[in-house]
């Protein structure tokens, strides 16, 4: 199964479902051979790329969400990366795509679920569709992402910064510039945990060099300069309640068919409030 998306990307398009039967019988049949589940965890997101939308909803949205449940951490950190293809599949169904957001953020930002070991994974998630989808990173994840600067759990905070170190380092790099992402770096250049200095020393912290740098600053109300934690923490919040994404609402017939195909327990609670404490 390592390369068996290689075999299918080779494969005609409408013959591809004909395949679907083996990624299924291996992830039923798997059990606790936790390596078999990791090797199809980390090729989750390439088989959503190769079929469509209709056999991803049916067939591997409910393997990603038992993958993320899963207890041994390597199985659940491969999954996460699959979010963003995921997300990309469903361009065209916003409903569908902002349902499956939502069930993210309930039970892996917000609530009581959201302990730090989701919280890992929700940087996880949200690093991999900051460097895939920037559309998507700005209006779903960027305001939440970068709230995490603040984390009162040191394993959340050092996650966060190397997923911030790792997003500077690509080719397109496409956030180099935003004001948020520079100013939630030089935040984490003040924490004081070395392990979160290592990681953020090496990356090249990039202010806008023009007027529109200037005119984010003004609106933001904040100077790099004088920028602490509570400083950016309120500018962030300011920020995100005057773009407020459209996501939050009543529980939906599509999230409530998401959670039932899923076949385990996902929080639901649209008021849930953010835990930042374990």
């Amino acid at each position: 199964m390592k390369n068996f998306h290689v075999l299918l990307a080779e494969i005609m398009p409408e013959k591809r479902s004909g395949y679907i039967e083996y990624i299924t019988q291996t992830f039923n049949e798997a059990g606790n051979d936790w390596r078999t589940k990791e090797l199809l965890a980390k090729n989750l997101g390439k088989y959503v790329t190769l079929f469509d939308s209709n056999i991803v909803y049916q067939e591997f949205l409910p393997m990603f969400f038992k993958f993320l449940e899963d207890r041994v951490a390597r199985v659940s950190e491969a999954a996460s990366t699959a979010l963003a293809p995921i997300l990309i599949k469903f361009t065209g169904d916003s409903i569908q795509q902002r349902a499956i957001i939502k069930i993210i953020k309930n039970n892996y930002y917000n609530g009581e679920k959201a302990i730090f070991k989701r919280r890992q994974l929700f940087v996880i998630m949200c690093s991999e569709v900051m460097n895939q989808s920037k559309e998507l990173f700005e209006e779903h994840f960027k305001h939440d992402m970068l709230s995490l600067v603040s984390d009162r759990v040191l394993n959340v905070r050092i996650c966060l910064a190397r997923a911030l170190r790792d997003h500077f380092k690509t080719i397109n790099c496409t956030f180099m510039y935003d004001p948020f992402v520079n100013q939630a770096v030089k935040v984490m250049k003040q924490d004081k945990c070395q392990d979160v200095l290592d990681l953020v020393q090496e990356i090249a912290s990039y202010q806008m060099a023009s007027e529109e740098s200037s005119n984010s600053s003004r609106a933001s109300g904040t100077s790099d300069d004088n920028l602490t934690v509570a400083s950016f923490m309120d500018t962030l919040n300011r920020s995100r309640r005057s773009s407020s994404s459209t996501v939050e609402g009543e529980i939906s017939q599509m999230e409530e068919s998401i959670v039932q195909k899923a076949g385990i327990e996902i929080s639901k609670n649209t008021d849930a409030k953010q835990t930042k404490t374990a």
